[in-house]
């Protein structure tokens, strides 16, 4: 895009319509990069033994239908989730055995095969602000602006952990979108800035560790029930 791309040009730019964003190809990789948007009053530096542990980095590789997500963090711990199909898995505390979560049976849980974004699956047509530039590109631009909690109520924490259970934002948020290529460039919300790069021209053939195979193949056969032998004879 042209950097001295005018007002009167941002202003004729057709509002986006849903799906707001594309789809990551199958084969594809990007790096969310997260930086704190206050700091903490336990420690000047968040990366400090004694500070908050707080999250640095998003690395996602997608696979048809296996993504990966590895998670670094301001202490220098990683943590490795995966995902097949809908079916999120994450390290339990046994490690032979994983935290797993299935988006088809809870409509707050994070559903791949429908969007490649965490966290973006709030962003509706409605929610669209303007055209706006971004260093050199154009992008649209969406807030979120959530019902508001009166933090004098007694019961203002509770109403919003009850909020957030039930996957309702109730933080403000805002993001922007590459008009040419419908990918997210950058969000924030009430705590973090996130900033996402991408390398769509192939990523790592992914291979699920066996025993999350074994776990899901089993999880898969629990769902079709008890099954019956009709030919066996009586």
């Amino acid at each position: 895009m042209l950097p001295g791309f005018s007002f009167a040009e941002l202003s004729s730019i057709t509002p986006p319509q849903e799906p707001i964003l594309a789809r990551a190809p199958a084969s594809s990789q990007w790096t969310v990069r997260v930086t704190p948007r206050r700091q903490s009053s336990t420690a000047s530096d968040p990366a400090q033994e004694d500070g908050p542990v707080l999250l640095r980095q998003i690395v996602v590789t997608k696979s048809g239908d296996v993504r990966r997500q590895i998670k670094s963090y301001s202490n220098g711990s990683s943590t490795v989730e995966w995902f097949k199909g809908s079916v999120f898995f994450s390290p339990g505390t046994n490690s032979s055995l994983y935290l797993m979560m299935d988006a088809r049976f809870e409509p707050t849980q994070f559903d791949p095969s429908e969007i490649d974004f965490e966290m973006m699956e709030w962003l509706k047509s409605e929610h669209f602000v303007k055209a706006v530039k971004v260093n050199d590109r154009v992008a649209y631009e969406f807030e979120y602006k959530p019902v508001e909690i009166d933090e004098n109520d007694s019961y203002a924490e509770h109403r919003r952990t009850l909020m957030e259970q039930r996957g309702i934002r109730v933080g403000a948020t805002k993001a922007w979108v590459d008009v040419e290529t419908r990918l997210p460039i950058s969000m924030t919300d009430e705590q973090y800035s996130y900033a996402f790069e991408f390398e769509l021209t192939g990523g790592e053939r992914l291979v699920i560790p066996e025993d999350i195979v074994a776990q899901y193949e089993l999880y898969e056969k629990s769902l079709l029930g008890p099954q019956v032998n009709y030919m066996k004879k009586r």
